[in-house]
């Protein structure tokens, strides 16, 4: 019994071993074609996630645009607002706009828990200013 356990052992070991070895081999001496392809596709991957967010974000943000202007805050709606922009990849040429967004959506929704009406008032201010920095969203 102890010899099968022994075998077993050094079957999994050797294994695992071999399986380090493999990855540790690919990852130092990676194909050159692996390389082209990570370095061309790079900018036309980002550039795809640009236009996948800003697309996204001109159907998201008069949203929350409306019901700045409207002062007709709701917490659902804003909680279904800040998971949509949650779920969107973000290059950094956006980062700002897009953390700018969620500390709106958070003030907002800190406004409705608390009554806090200094809070409003920096959401407000922050969604004005997103909107006039980023004449896309206008479109």
């Amino acid at each position: 019994m102890r010899k099968k356990i022994q075998a077993v052992y050094y079957f999994f070991f050797s294994a695992s071993l071999f399986v380090l070895l493999l990855v540790l081999v690919l990852y130092v001496f990676p194909s050159d074609s692996v390389e082209q392809t990570k370095k061309s596709g790079g900018d036309l991957q980002k550039t795809e996630i640009e236009a996948q967010y800003k697309e996204s974000v001109k159907h998201i943000f008069p949203d929350l645009e409306n019901m700045n202007d409207t002062n007709s805050l709701d917490n659902v709606k804003l909680q279904d607002i800040k998971s949509d922009l949650l779920d969107l990849k973000v290059t950094k040429e956006y980062k700002e706009l897009h953390v700018s967004m969620i500390m709106a959506i958070d003030g907002y929704i800190n406004f409705l828990d608390t009554g806090d009406k200094s809070q409003a008032e920096n959401s407000r201010k922050i969604v004005m200013k997103i909107k006039s920095g980023n004449s896309w969203l206008n479109n």
